[in-house]
């Protein structure tokens, strides 16, 4: 069933892919170069539009066809629905329809937690007792944060369409439980990889971005449930995007700066503007996730999931090391 699954969301979004670019040339809905942004040519967004409705009919198809044994079917059901909501978020975002910042946070809060309150607690299995209200309210924000930190590092070209590529088809290949979810996930927005990767001939705007940020860790979210000590293995394949967008955050916090607002400060931002290509960083981006991946792998089956953790962290220590390198020294 996975694998049909897959197979027709990568039909759907390949079929609706020309049409939503063509939609959005009439519509004007173009990014235009500028001092936050970069890229230098004008190109089209809410190119995310094509995957979203590639892959949840088949979600919802999935989710019909799941077996009477299902974990917390009611939250698997709220993740397809809030996800819809997401996405609409998302246009109304790239439209020009809702520019108030807070708004859009806080209906994003209801959306990661009106899920949570249908899933087990995910902390149960940590040696010391956890209250059930701090697990939702851990959940809570760093769900709502991952959705933020996706779209944050949308950045350059072909990134964020990779992220996702790679976090799905990890997902599917460490837990087959939620494959139903992830590999569709990942064969859609493959396929709208081909006109985002460098040069990017469309982007995927904030559409694509939140919801590909709200549906991944949604998933991770609910395989944590099942067993927490996959906690690790969940954050090291999302390491390079929650350490970047994380340690950017923090510090533009600590100097006061209006962090809600565009910048360039990523690490990503910083790798371009000390002299590395679009496509010099999405090959970068490749080979850390495979190194994460890795530690992900052997974390999952040789048991030794959080002790992982150390060799990861260490790697994105070098990886802000050389960035560093490149703007001193170019």
């Amino acid at each position: 069933m996975t694998w049909l699954l897959a197979a027709l969301a990568a039909v759907l979004t390949w079929y609706a892919l020309p049409r939503v670019m063509a939609y959005c040339q009439r519509q004007q809905l173009i990014s235009y170069p500028s001092a936050r942004c970069a890229h230098t040519q004008p190109t089209p967004r809410a190119g995310g539009l094509a995957f979203v409705v590639g892959v949840i009919p088949c979600w919802a198809l999935g989710f019909w066809l799941l077996p009477a044994t299902t974990v917390a079917p009611t939250f698997l059901l709220a993740l397809v629905v809030g996800s819809v909501g997401v996405a609409v978020l998302g246009w109304l975002d790239d439209t020009r329809r809702l520019t108030q910042p807070w708004a859009r946070l806080a209906l994003q809060a209801v959306f990661t937690g009106a899920p949570l309150w249908w899933l087990p607690p995910v902390f149960d299995g940590l040696p010391v007792a956890i209250p059930w209200w701090f697990d939702k309210l851990f959940l809570w924000l760093g769900w709502t944060w991952f959705i933020n930190l996706y779209n944050f590092m949308d950045g350059t070209d072909g990134l964020a369409a990779m992220q996702a590529v790679f976090m799905g088809i990890m997902i599917s290949f460490l837990w087959p439980v939620v494959a139903w979810l992830a590999l569709p996930l990942a064969l859609a927005t493959f396929v709208f990889l081909r006109h985002n990767r460098p040069p990017a001939q469309i982007f995927m705007g904030d559409i694509g971005a939140c919801w590909l940020g709200y549906s991944l860790a949604g998933i991770m979210i609910y395989v944590c449930a099942g067993d927490i000590s996959m906690g690790s293995p969940c954050l090291l394949i999302s390491l390079l995007f929650a350490a970047d967008a994380t340690i950017t955050f923090l510090r533009r916090l600590w100097q006061r700066q209006r962090v809600w607002e565009p910048h360039r400060q990523q690490w990503l931002h910083r790798a371009y503007d000390a002299g590395l290509s679009h496509q010099r960083i999405w090959w970068a981006g490749i080979k850390i996730n495979l190194g994460l991946g890795l530690l992900a792998m052997i974390g999952t089956w040789g048991q030794w999931g959080w002790p992982m953790l150390v060799p990861g962290f260490m790697l994105m220590l070098y990886v802000a090391a050389r960035i560093r390198h490149l703007e001193l020294h170019g």
